[in-house]
């Protein structure tokens, strides 16, 4: 296994162990995946690796909510009445989009064919049964990259990313915070530097 590779690997495995997430929340909120994507991107550009800054749009729903999709329940029409209908079917979703022109889409890596997500923890209900991880690695397919939907589910929570043409994340205070961010990244390359 090459250096970068090994770098790549330990930084997945210790992500929400103290390597980098908790560098990140020292400074940012949970939801700031703007700003996890830069710092994360600095950090492998540090050993060698090139990484992507992707903006998606990703559905979340708990088992119930993808039971209803994939069974082909008709959803309400009416935006006011979708919350009824949810609850009375023990169903519920959330989306990392950004439907408001005002707001930035969620940003993600994409690393020698795989997809991470610093920031997903942001979607977690648990109330609802929606439980992530703080990082999600998972592989970057050609369909995906192209365009259309990347399907998965864990811990029985059912994610939907689609790769999107919005590149206003780069005018975002998280984006160009640089001095801050590169304080960020240097700690967790000295981290990384010392695990691996």
């Amino acid at each position: 296994m090459s250096r970068s590779d090994h770098v790549l690997s330990v930084l997945l495995e210790k992500f929400d162990e103290g390597v980098a997430r908790e560098e990140i929340l020292r400074f940012y909120a949970f939801d700031c995946c703007i700003a996890t994507t830069w710092i994360l991107r600095r950090v492998l550009s540090k050993f060698g690796i090139h990484a992507d800054a992707i903006p998606v749009s990703v559905a979340i729903g708990n088992r119930r909510w993808a039971e209803l999709i994939d069974r082909g329940v008709r959803f309400p029409e009416d935006r006011r009445e979708l919350p009824r209908f949810l609850e009375l079917h023990g169903a519920y979703s959330v989306g990392l989009v950004a439907l408001d022109p005002s707001r930035v889409p969620h940003v993600v890596l994409v690393v020698r064919g795989i997809v991470i997500d610093g920031s997903i923890e942001q979607a977690n209900r648990p109330e609802k049964k929606i439980v992530l991880p703080k990082c999600l690695a998972i592989p970057a397919t050609a369909e995906f990259l192209a365009g259309l939907p990347l399907t998965l589910e864990v811990n029985e929570v059912r994610l939907q990313y689609r790769k999107i043409a919005d590149g206003s994340f780069v005018q975002s205070p998280d984006w160009r915070r640089r001095d801050e961010n590169e304080r960020i990244a240097r700690r967790i390359i000295d981290r990384i530097g010392r695990i691996a």
